[in-house]
């Protein structure tokens, strides 16, 4: 039998555009926990770079402003 593997956003995020979209969205639900997902998901594709940088690279829209 196949043992399925963890499923991790990461592997998904290959594109500004892609974390750009999932973090919004992450953003624009108000959850917690799935932000924290979310932005820690963003530097493990980001070539180890790191949060900081990851997150001043992309652009982020926040509804209302």
């Amino acid at each position: 039998m196949a043992k399925a593997r963890p499923f991790d956003a990461a592997e998904y995020l290959d594109s500004p555009e892609m974390i750009a979209a999932y973090l919004t969205e992450a953003l624009e639900s108000n959850d917690q926990a799935l932000i924290t997902k979310a932005i820690g998901a963003c530097p493990r594709n980001d070539g180890g770079r790191g949060k900081g940088e990851c997150l001043q690279r992309k652009p982020l829209s926040y509804p209302g402003r």
